[in-house]
């Protein structure tokens, strides 16, 4: 006996489980028998460390097993707080992907950069098509739309028709997706394992059976899901790659597209994005109590904090309302205290918009961090000029250029050099469009930059094109 409390894995999986997969749930939180005996306690008692103990236990080999037993777990901490035979849940706080990854060698995701140069390093057009196409959003159970597909499905250029087991869909995909349809339906011969085996038999025949992904000559019945697992899981193997899943690759197509909607948007709306993934992968609605909602899951993929840590890019968790010029009278007065004010928020703007263009000068590229420093296009009035649409991120000799109107940008985001400076190398850059933040949200003013181009216009002549 443990202690004088009463183990509740049987009333749990009793409560909240059918009964042909209570078994498989009882089994996970009964694995962890050892670990109760070492620490004298049932598992609903653990702390965090001790749960993460019991976690890496498991031995677990792939992302979706993690999640499965965290989540169990964590449901049966939740039932027991319920019953109020505990307080607190230990798991509420830190339950994400960034977490459970933590009980994996693997990596989760891959991004859509290390996916070109996957593809890239791809022998068949055969394989690069089912990583893209995975990316992209075409699954369907059992990858039947992946073997469903022919080049015919492909309809005004980018949209595919997808048919997953007689349900049709329409999905719009890249080019660089469609372009490696057409390469695929084109492959006759296959290299095996990449190019790289070294079996006498260097290459397969293709079997021409009217669909994109074919099978060699020698198993052309066997067109069935195992076909694209063993095609993934082979040049996995062969390219070194962290993960050899159909699912591997989908997922890391929903971070993506939730990336790109933040960087279309400026900032996070984690339903549009759910919204859009749930369209573009064919996620269900789940329904509840008669309505339908979208799948919980989803919020896996939305995380700013995930994509933070895939692609380190940050969004604002809010639309920043557009800058507005600032009337001048409305200086703020100095004091001692403003005066300190106004150091910490000059130093969260360059901070600011040292992240926003990634720590290179928006006119000549320059990264060394110490020589960059945030300029104000309309010149620092009160807090609201910190703006974070006001500042511009230059080196700090096209700084002063800049304050001294020497320079401009125009709002087409293009730089203009006034004929006062009489120097080849600044003359170079007129003309010259600049750097601009990933987010849209973070670009430069329009009506800042306006105003910067009027008050100097007579420092400047006609744009010379650069050729």
């Amino acid at each position: 006996m443990i202690n004088e409390k009463k183990d509740y894995k049987i009333p749990f999986t009793e409560t909240m489980y059918p009964a042909n997969s209570r078994i498989k749930y009882f089994n996970i939180l009964n694995g962890g028998t050892r670990k109760e005996i070492q620490f004298k306690k049932y598992i609903y008692e653990f702390n965090l460390n001790e749960i993460e103990e019991l976690i890496k236990s498991y031995d677990i080999k792939t992302f979706n097993s993690v999640r499965v037993y965290a989540q169990t777990i964590k449901s049966y901490i939740k039932y027991c707080v319920e019953l109020k035979l505990i307080k607190v849940n230990p798991l509420d706080d830190v339950f994400n992907i960034n977490w459970l990854s933590t009980f994996l060698d693997k990596k989760v995701f891959i991004t859509d950069q290390e996916l070109k140069e996957v593809i890239n390093k791809c022998k068949n057009p055969q394989d690069a098509v089912l990583l893209q196409l995975t990316f992209e959003g075409v699954l369907g159970k059992g990858c039947s739309e992946l073997l469903n597909l022919k080049t015919s499905d492909i309809i005004n250029g980018t949209t595919l028709k997808l048919n997953d087991h007689g349900n049709i869909r329409y999905i719009e995909v890249s080019k660089a997706c469609i372009d490696l349809i057409y390469e695929a339906d084109k492959q006759t011969v296959y290299y095996k394992k990449n190019g790289k085996t070294e079996a006498k038999s260097k290459t397969s025949n293709l079997f021409s059976n009217g669909f994109v992904i074919k099978t060699i000559k020698s198993e052309k019945k066997n067109r069935d899901n195992y076909l694209i697992s063993r095609r993934i899981t082979s040049l996995a193997s062969v390219l070194n790659l962290p993960q050899g899943s159909p699912k591997f690759f989908n997922d890391s197509g929903k971070v993506s597209l939730a990336k790109n909607i933040y960087m279309n948007l400026g900032y996070v709306d984690e339903k549009l994005a759910q919204e859009e993934i749930s369209k573009q992968f064919n996620i269900k609605k789940q329904k509840q109590k008669g309505k339908f909602y979208l799948a919980q899951g989803l919020k896996e993929y939305t995380n700013p904090d995930i994509i933070y840590d895939v692609y380190k890019l940050r969004f604002d968790c809010k639309f920043i309302s557009p800058f507005k010029l600032i009337d001048e009278s409305k200086k703020e007065a100095n004091n001692s205290t403003t005066e300190v004010i106004k150091r910490t928020k000059q130093e969260k703007f360059r901070d600011d918009i040292m992240l926003n263009y990634e720590e290179k000068c928006c006119v000549t590229g320059e990264s060394i961090v110490n020589i960059l420093e945030s300029a104000h296009i309309q010149r620092y009035i009160n807090e609201y000029s910190h703006h974070q649409q006001n500042g511009l991120l230059l080196r700090v000799d096209f700084h002063r250029l800049f304050d001294k109107g020497l320079i401009t940008i125009t709002p087409d985001y293009v730089l203009l050099v006034s004929n006062n400076i009489n120097s080849k190398y600044y003359q170079s850059y007129n003309g010259i469009k600049i750097r601009l933040p990933v987010i849209k949200n973070y670009y430069p003013s329009k009506v800042a930059l306006k105003h910067h181009n009027d008050k100097f216009i007579d420092n400047f002549v006609q744009l010379k094109k650069k050729s």
